[in-house]
Order: structure tokens, then C-alpha cells, then sequence
């Protein structure tokens, strides 16, 4: 993922070339027309989108910010989609009037095509009721990040479009010559980033996340702490267990890639384990999520307090042979 350490690519490049005023990212103020009039806000999503969607404070300005990190839209070419909002405050006191989306091409010159007419120069949001969404011409932005090329388009939309957007059950996103049906799991993150234009949601999302990284200007809040940002790091007080791989074919190898959270208790959160390929070690990982209550750690320790810290564990499983049956 091509990621730089402010605002995730998208509107990070925009903003060191120009074209978008950060400060105008931060404002998020453009005419919006009365909030009545706009479509409603999806209801809170249980907190599922940790990784895709970042909450936090730029001191400097005052303001808050909601940001949807680059997701990804399709492999090949490597587009993806990024959008941020942003309030006075820590919490706001009222949806915003604006949204800053923008798709990005990575390593894939001539993605988007050759945007000969106002149109093509947009981005649209092709909706399933027949409606369009479309951004006024979007700005175009070519940088490199990390040894990868990548043009950005972005541009501010109303959140009442995003709205409009979000409350489909179907849409493709469009500009120049590339045209890409966004899936349900995609659709989803967009929701649940809209629903935290929601002063009681936003405020709730915040609650969870009891994690708050500082860089300079920022206050970044998280659900939980990844080990580099930790002062100590969790460790087991007693040793796993982890279940048995029986096999009619001995000695075969089986790595499973998983991560989960410990909680400031020590105690593993449960709802947090996932693996790298869930579909592949299905039956693995369903072998090892009825032993999570009794795995023990010492908590991970920031600032002298226990807090939450994210755990990525490669198991390794070497298959023995069937218990054989005593005799009756």
C-alpha cells in the first residue's frame, strides 16, 4: 500500500503540489444547502473497519477529521479510493457540508485514460436507482511515493452526494476510461465512514478507540496500540495452547498467518481474531478460536498504563498420525 505518514496518498500529494489547500481539506467548507434536504446518514456500524478508517485531531487548525485510507478498488491496474472529512472540534456538532475523494493509479500510467472532454476529467459515482454523482473536474496530481508512480484525481464532493452514494446498493465509480463496480465489503467501509458524520456515532467510534498516537500537529485515534508503539510489549505468562493437526499423512507443514488484539487485561479480545487467508485455513483458525479464552498475557504497557496492542503470530502445524483406538 503506498501510505505517507499525514493524510494517506490521495490527498497528501494533492496537498504538497497545491492543488488542494490543506486547509481547505480541513475546513471541509464548501455551499451545502440545507441539511434537511439531504439524504439520511447510514446508521453506526459496529466498530469493524479499523484498519480502512482513521479518526483524529490536527491541533494546529482545531479541527477533527474522519479518513477513509486508500482502499483498494481493483489489482490490476492498482486503483484505489481514498476520502477524508473533517469538523471544528475533537467531535462535531454537525454533519459537514463536504467530502474530499479521490481515486489514485499506482504504477499504472494511462489508467484512467485520456480525459479529452469536462466529463472524462470527473469523477462519478453511477448509482442504481439510474442517478449520477458526479465531483466537479478533478484534480490531477502525479507524484512518487516510495519508488511507486502514482496519479491521484481528487476533488471535493457534498456530503449530501456521498450520502446519496452510500445509500445504493449498487455503484460503479467512473472517470476517464476506467469504470469499476465497487463490492459490498467496499460499499460497507464507505457507509461506516459516512455514518460518523453523525455527531452521536462520531462520538461513540471515538469511544472505542482507546488508543491515541501523537505525530507533529496530530493526535491519530485508534482502537488499539500496533507493538512499535508500545513502551513494553504484550507477552505470554503461560504457554499457548494451540490444537493438534491429525493426519493421516504425517510430517506435513502448515503455516496459518492470524492476528488478534490483547486487551489491557491481558485477556485476548476474541472478536479481533482474523487470519491472513481466512477461506484457505478455515479449518485451522476454527480449531484455534475455541482456545483464545485461555491463552494468559502480560498486557503491553504505554506510558507507564496497561492498554490494548495488536499481535500478528505466524502458527506453525506438522500433522501426526491418528490416535489409535484401545482395544475394547
Amino acid at each position: 500500500m503506498v501510505r505517507t505518514p499525514l493524510l494517506f496518498g490521495s490527498l497528501a500529494h494533492a496537498i504538497r503540489a497545491g492543488a488542494i489547500r490543506a486547509g481547505a481539506i480541513l475546513a471541509g467548507a464548501v455551499g451545502a444547502g440545507p441539511l434537511a434536504a439531504q439524504p439520511s446518514i447510514p446508521a453506526a456500524r459496529p466498530f469493524a473497519h479499523h484498519e480502512t478508517i482513521r479518526m483524529g485531531f490536527h491541533e494546529p487548525s482545531g479541527y477533527g477529521f474522519v479518513e477513509l485510507r486508500e482502499m483498494l478498488l481493483r489489482a490490476t491496474p492498482e486503483i484505489r479510493l481514498s476520502a477524508i472529512y473533517s469538523y471544528r472540534g475533537r467531535t462535531p456538532s454537525m454533519p459537514p457540508a463536504a467530502v474530499s475523494v479521490a481515486l489514485l493509479a499506482v504504477d499504472s500510467p494511462g489508467a484512467f485514460g485520456h480525459a479529452s472532454t469536462r466529463d472524462a476529467k470527473r469523477i462519478a459515482f453511477l448509482l442504481d436507482s439510474g442517478g449520477v454523482v458526479r465531483t466537479d473536474t478533478a484534480i490531477r496530481v502525479l507524484s512518487t511515493v516510495a519508488g511507486r508512480r502514482v496519479e491521484t484525481r481528487s476533488r471535493k464532493m457534498l456530503s449530501r452526494d456521498l450520502l446519496r452514494v452510500v445509500g445504493s446498493t449498487r455503484v460503479t465509480v467512473r472517470t476517464g476510461g476506467l469504470s469499476i463496480e465497487l463490492g459490498e465489503p467496499q460499499l460497507e467501509a464507505l457507509r461506516d465512514f459516512a455514518s460518523r458524520m453523525d455527531p452521536a456515532a462520531n462520538a461513540a467510534a471515538l469511544e472505542e478507540l482507546r488508543a491515541v498516537v501523537v505525530s507533529p500537529g496530530f493526535s491519530i485515534s485508534k482502537r488499539w496500540y500496533e507493538p512499535g508503539e508500545v513502551d513494553e510489549r504484550a507477552y505470554p505468562t503461560t504457554a499457548p495452547i494451540v490444537p493438534t493437526w491429525f493426519s493421516s499423512t504425517p510430517g506435513q507443514r502448515r503455516e496459518v498467518r492470524a492476528e488478534y488484539v490483547i486487551d489491557s487485561t491481558g485477556r485476548v479480545d476474541s472478536a479481533t481474531f482474523r487470519g491472513t487467508d481466512e477461506e484457505r485455513d478455515a479449518p485451522f483458525l476454527d480449531a484455534i478460536r475455541p482456545l483464545l479464552r485461555e491463552w494468559e498475557f502480560a498486557p503491553a504497557r504505554k506510558n507507564g498504563r496497561p492498554v490494548a496492542q495488536i499481535v500478528r503470530q505466524l502458527f506453525v502445524f506438522v500433522s501426526k498420525p491418528p490416535r489409535r483406538r484401545a482395544p475394547s
